[in-house]
């Protein structure tokens, strides 16, 4: 995967960190409070759940057909990204207004 590996890892880590708890039905906040009840932690589940998707889809291609073939599922990993373009890990490079 390459160069890709990065930004696949970032996002992975950026959802890690997003992901409500099971258990209370919450959703976590920049880390506090611990748990914040939220009628849509389920809905939020389901995005996650979706990114996550995406991104093995992604990984799946690059191993099948590599990166050159797989411009337009990365395309869709650097949008979601971006999200996060703020975060101090997030690199100019996966810009997808600027990338092939």
């Amino acid at each position: 995967m390459g160069a890709n590996t990065g930004v696949v890892a970032f996002l992975n880590a950026r959802l890690d960190e997003e992901e409500p708890p099971e258990a209370c039905g919450c959703l976590k906040v920049n880390h506090w409070p611990p748990c914040v009840p939220q009628p849509w932690a389920e809905r939020k589940r389901r995005e996650i759940a979706a990114d996550r998707a995406l991104l093995r889809a992604y990984e799946a291609s690059v191993r099948s057909v590599g990166e050159g073939l797989s411009r337009s599922l990365r395309q869709l990993v650097l949008w979601r990204a971006a999200v996060w373009n703020d975060h101090p890990d997030y690199q100019a490079g996966w810009d997808p207004d600027s990338s092939e």
